[in-house]
């Protein structure tokens, strides 16, 4: 039993609940006109391994922060900071991490996206240390690092890559990271994160606003553009951001939105179908269609 609880601990650390953004790497497959297992699965370890890059990233930056997230009220829990997992297992675990990557990157057949990783892993590490102390230029880089997962589909499938879809992609994480922002000036943690001092809650609201509309405008006009019939899914994509904006209306939820985006969209019911409603259209589409 004490060998499970362990490895809950690690997967704990390895922030699990995120590895859902792996999805972000499967969007290329939309612009494969006739899809096969070995594409699936040449996408499906691309996924894998901005996980696993992403996972390094997480580690490094507990263990940086470790003092810091002591006396955050949630971030206090991980197993790091509560001292259930030591910074030498920590160590341990990023010695694995980073052979598991780079088998990965030799496995798979893809120069740039070994190049696209380390770039992905660089410009993580400058938000870790540095840049995610620049107010407003932080929400576009996690942004941005969707768009690195998104990219990826693309560069291993050898397809030309969907820039206007990117961009739907961007604008959303901004919605998204913005709403997180806004949530945690609304707890008062100020202390733990000195960046959230120089925000202001009404210039959140105006860019949550402005890049919720901007990215169903764009999304209109990228299934326009695109061959499978996504028009469709319109609906459903739209009641999936309005929920998401309703929902951070009501107070109780702030909690879960400032800590975990997976969190929130497992406690609000209604988001959590549209978005499995949105998900089922698209693949169902996409079969029907090819």
């Amino acid at each position: 039993m004490n060998f499970l609880v362990k490895v809950g601990y690690i997967f704990r650390e390895l922030r699990w609940n995120q590895w859902y953004k792996g999805f972000f790497t499967f969007f290329a497959l939309l612009w494969v006109p006739h899809l096969w297992q070995q594409q699936f699965s040449l996408v499906f370890a691309g996924a894998i391994t901005f996980n696993i890059a992403s996972s390094i990233v997480y580690l490094i930056n507990d263990l940086r922060d470790i003092e810091q997230d002591r006396i955050h009220p949630e971030k206090k829990n991980r197993p790091l900071a509560s001292g259930k997992l030591s910074p030498w297992e920590i160590y341990a675990l990023l010695v694995l991490l980073c052979g598991a990557l780079m088998m990965l990157t030799v496995i798979i057949p893809s120069s740039d996206l070994a190049l696209l990783l380390l770039v992905y892993l660089v410009a993580n590490f400058a938000y870790s240390y540095w840049l995610k102390q620049l107010p407003y230029v932080d929400i576009m880089l996690v942004a941005t690092f969707a768009c690195f997962r998104v990219v990826g589909g693309f560069v291993l499938l050898e397809i030309p890559i969907v820039w206007y879809f990117v961009s739907v992609v961007f604008t959303l994480g901004i919605f998204v990271t913005s709403m997180q922002r806004l949530a945690e000036i609304s707890l008062g943690i100020v202390n733990t994160r000195s960046t959230l001092r120089y925000y202001s809650s009404s210039v959140l609201k105006l860019i949550m606003t402005v890049f919720m509309i901007m990215t169903v405008f764009l999304y209109y006009v990228a299934s326009s553009l695109v061959a499978p019939p996504l028009i469709y899914t319109d609906v459903l994509y739209f009641l999936v951001l309005l929920s998401m904006q309703q929902y951070m209306m009501v107070s109780k939820t702030r909690k879960s939105v400032a800590w975990s985006g997976f969190v929130f969209l497992s406690n609000h019911k209604l988001t959590l179908v549209l978005l499995v409603l949105l998900l089922a259209s698209i693949a169902a589409i996409g079969i029907l269609y090819f």
